[in-house]
């Protein structure tokens, strides 16, 4: 599940588990918490991949939680180092088609489906840095 990598301790970083989520439009999910205001950066669902739980279920969990979307994961991507507030972590990212929308949304975010090239617009946290150009280019 990890990257191999460990800390002086011999921990693996945390693992992440981050959908890049497409409908049959072709549109990508973003969001951001609207607490946030216009400062806050825009991300993609992401969360820490429990001890109990592969990264793929928690891609769907995280899904659910985070945006109330079902997804049908497509394709997985390798372990990505990448710097989460001050720390290294491993980003486990997932291509993700819709299955099902929740008939509302949850509380407190701001949501938008954006084209690909689009997404090279929005102000994404410095974790996304390598992420959004190549997923601009897909």
């Amino acid at each position: 599940m990890g990257t191999g990598r460990t800390d002086r301790a011999g921990r693996s970083p945390p693992t992440y588990a981050v959908g890049f989520i497409q409908r049959s439009d072709r549109r990508y999910l973003i969001f951001r918490q609207a607490s946030g205001g216009a400062a806050a950066h825009w991300q993609f669902p992401r969360g820490l991949v429990r001890q109990d739980e592969s990264p793929e279920a928690a891609m769907r969990r995280v899904a659910q939680e985070q945006v109330g979307i079902e997804v049908q994961l497509d394709v997985g991507q390798p372990p990505l180092l990448v710097e989460l507030e001050g720390r290294e972590v491993c980003f486990r990212c997932f291509l993700a088609g819709v299955i099902r929308e929740a008939s509302h949304r949850p509380c407190g975010i701001e949501l938008q489906w954006v084209q690909a090239v689009q997404l090279l617009e929005f102000d994404f946290g410095p974790e996304y840095r390598q992420i959004v150009p190549w997923l601009a280019d897909l």
